[in-house]
């Protein structure tokens, strides 16, 4: 892999490059014998600019980190090292240089597109604000208030974690990619199906519009593999179980879910700017009120959060929310700059 002159130049930016590629390719392969060593110490030592350029791509495969072990970056590797021997068995320098160039700067290409392609995208929204994004494979998200999703697709699969809020999500059919959206500890499956998934303070919410989703609990520790959520009389398993109108609500650490039906206009309420609730904590319900709160957050104290509210509110109106509830419930609502505390009275 010596630099050779061509017509009496070295090569260009480009083809050092290509070189450096090269070198990353042999090292990651394995520890280099001494003749490869005092060759590559060689190239090195030739050009201040042989040095900056390999530092430069060495930091690139770094930074691939775990995606480097990937089934996909293993065959890409793989491809490139049986490119790299049949490079070193053409008898003429040139021959030699010019097959090592195409092979590097085509690895090169592959990894970095795929290293690219699975460098997660975030999507998130603000207090009060909403919106939808359309992916790249057609998917559709739509993001609730005060939402947070990390978006990363690669050629077998659609990786999505709700870090925090609600989202609603339309899936693109492809059985080849499934589609799964990571809360906390649960794990939602799909291929093409419309479901959205919230995460609240102790539990995530899957509510199924149409299709059919898994719906998976990771092991603690991650020593496992993930398990099928369970209904609570553990006998038949949640996809069996949460068909469309349907709510699987799952605590935080458990990996049995309770079932609950939802109004049709229920689940969709809040694109429109309404929230509404049926039999909710008092607690959840607050919670999903702040996500709109531009001004004064709602506090629930301990003592009231399990009360079961129903009814339907304007995004934001956290004033008439806090009114409302001590019409109905014996507590007492508090105010000052920055809250409205509700209270057993």
């Amino acid at each position: 892999m010596t630099l050779e002159a061509q017509n009496g130049m070295y090569p260009n930016d480009d083809d050092r490059e290509v070189i450096a590629g090269q070198w990353c390719l042999r090292m990651a392969e394995g520890a280099l014998s001494d003749a490869q060593m005092a060759e590559f110490l060689a190239w090195i030592g030739e050009d201040p600019e042989n040095q900056r350029c390999f530092d430069s791509v060495s930091a690139m495969w770094s930074a691939l980190g775990e995606e480097s072990t990937s089934p996909e970056m293993i065959i890409h590797r793989q491809k490139a090292l049986r490119y790299v021997r049949q490079a070193e068995a053409k008898q003429t320098h040139l021959g030699r240089w010019r097959t090592l160039s195409a092979a590097a700067a085509l690895i090169l290409v592959l990894a970095g597109g795929t290293w690219l392609a699975q460098r997660p995208t975030l999507y998130e929204t603000h207090v009060g604000e909403r919106r939808v994004i359309l992916l790249e494979d057609g998917s559709r998200l739509s993001l609730d208030a005060d939402t947070r999703v990390r978006v990363r697709y690669a050629f077998n699969r659609r990786d999505l974690t709700l870090e925090r809020g609600r989202a609603n999500f339309t899936v693109a059919h492809d059985t080849k990619r499934p589609f799964a959206v990571t809360s906390g500890e649960k794990i939602v499956v799909a291929t093409g199906t419309a479901f959205s998934v919230e995460r609240l303070k102790d539990e995530v919410r899957v509510i199924l519009y149409e299709g059919h989703v898994n719906v998976f609990t990771r092991a603690p520790g991650g020593d496992r593999a993930p398990q099928m959520v369970a209904a609570p009389t553990g006998v038949r398993a949640a996809e069996k179980l949460l068909k469309p109108g349907t709510q699987l609500i799952l605590p935080e650490n458990a990996s049995i879910g309770q079932l609950a039906t939802v109004e049709e206009t229920t689940p969709r309420s809040w694109e429109g700017g309404q929230l509404e609730f049926s039999n909710d904590r008092l607690e959840s319900a607050a919670e999903r009120m702040n996500r709109y709160a531009s001004g004064r957050r709602i506090v629930v104290t301990p003592d009231v959060a399990a009360l079961r509210v129903s009814g339907t509110f304007n995004a934001g109106d956290t004033e008439a929310f806090a009114r409302t509830t001590a019409g109905v419930f014996p507590v007492k609502v508090f105010e000052d700059d920055k809250n409205i505390t509700i209270m057993r009275k």
